[in-house]
């Protein structure tokens, strides 16, 4: 019955894809676009399959079963699962301030309902088969990844091909970004914000701009601290966006908001934004994930961080470390890190100045690097940093090469 209802599944919905002219909208072949979906599937197959191999409990399969759960509750008290999955939000009235740190727990429970309701969702269509649940969570991650390669084709048309390579084919980046996390939801919902953004100042239209509010408002609910980052410099970006010399711009804006980072707090404790981190770090060594890097405990002081700050940039940028020999998931996480430092390094050399006046393009810098900074700092455990990097590593490797002059000629598939 999975297999049937997978096969049938799949089918409608490239069908769909062709109906939409999905294809033509984003400049691949029919063909192509048919071959990313299916590898985005397998990879988010693949993730599925590792997750129940490799450990007895995970989120994904923590979602399942409480989807299973309530829907095996349904039929006893319908009306109240039908309230409680489309009304019951909390009291959103009492943690409005989005800003206050009290409320951040609040905002953070809100993403994991979200990811919740989808799952119950997906659950009722696939009849309460897991694996059939992956294509649906892929058709909406596979939907935001094109809007994303469409963002940057925007931007640089050349490149089309590298874009392509980054998004689709580097392993992590699919691996993590295609499996039933928050993760993918991320790199799409950032996807289609970029392409909406882009939409709403080509056209100028009403219908454009509620799209736009409504995709950002998405983003804070998934994932609240994120948004809170990502926020100032896409504000920054609707200042800036047409005045020359806008780099320098977000440059202050990074200084300044690295500077209030380390000093506001000593103004205000309701401003100690350096106590979030210290606190999310601390969750995660209470954790005690399966591959302990020995991440040394943040203190809230200046020194503190600037002390464990070439650490955060080391399990960012070189973890894992090549060690043959060791299990398999390992060697071929470290060969996609050296992977990674390559692409990053031979970007670096090909950034030319002319290609460095596009406003949103330093919004997503900057937002990417801040987040790698933020997830080195607090995250002690190598599977998730490996995970939860992955959607920021593919901004961070698209933004530098849409600053540059590099291209590739052609894939196989076209």
């Amino acid at each position: 019955m999975a297999i049937f209802l997978f096969i049938l599944y799949f089918a409608l919905i490239i069908w769909v894809f062709r109906a939409l002219d999905l294809h033509g909208k984003t400049n691949l072949s029919y063909v192509l676009l048919v071959a990313l979906f299916t590898l985005k599937v397998s990879y988010g197959c693949l993730n599925l399959y590792f997750h129940y191999s490799e450990y007895i409990a995970n989120d994904a399969h923590m979602y399942f079963s409480s989807a299973m759960s309530m829907l095996a509750d349904f039929k006893n008290q319908p009306s109240f699962y039908l309230y409680d999955w489309f009304l019951n939000w909390g009291d959103i009235g009492a943690h409005i301030n989005f800003l206050d740190k009290a409320n951040s727990v609040y905002w953070s429970d809100v993403g994991r309902l979200l990811h919740q309701r989808f799952m119950i969702l997906c659950t009722v269509l696939s009849f309460g088969h897991e694996y059939v649940n992956v294509l649906f969570y892929n058709t909406f991650f596979f939907i935001g990844c094109l809007a994303l390669y469409k963002s940057f084709l925007f931007f640089k048309p050349n490149q089309k091909w590298l874009f392509l390579i980054i998004i689709f084919l580097i392993p992590s980046i699919s691996f993590w970004c295609s499996g039933i996390h928050k993760d993918g939801f991320i790199l799409s919902l950032i996807g289609l914000v970029s392409w909406s953004c882009i939409s709403y100042f080509k056209d100028k239209t009403i219908k454009n701009g509620v799209v736009l509010v409504f995709l950002l408002l998405l983003m804070f609910a998934f994932r609240y601290f994120y948004f809170l980052i990502f926020l100032p410099f896409f504000l920054l970006y609707l200042v800036t966006r047409n005045r020359p010399k806008n780099g320098l711009y977000f440059l202050l804006l990074a200084l300044a908001g690295s500077l209030g980072f380390f000093f506001l707090g000593s103004i205000s404790n309701k401003l100690d934004v350096k106590r979030i981190v210290v606190n999310r770090q601390q969750e995660f060594l209470a954790a005690k994930g399966y591959s302990d890097l020995g991440l040394p405990a943040l203190e809230n002081s200046v020194s503190s961080f600037v002390k464990n700050f070439p650490i955060a940039i080391k399990h960012i940028f070189l973890e894992p470390i090549p060690q043959m020999g060791t299990k398999i998931k390992y060697d071929l996480a470290s060969l996609d890190s050296i992977l990674v430092l390559i692409l990053l390094i031979v970007g670096l050399f090909y950034i030319k100045k002319k290609f460095c006046n596009n406003a949103y393009l330093w919004v997503l810098l900057y937002y990417s690097i801040f987040i790698l900074i933020f997830i080195g700092y607090t995250i002690p455990n190598l599977g998730a940093i490996v995970r939860y990097e992955s959607p920021f590593i593919c901004l961070l490797l698209l933004t530098i090469f849409a600053m540059g002059n590099a291209t590739v000629k052609k894939l196989p598939l076209e």
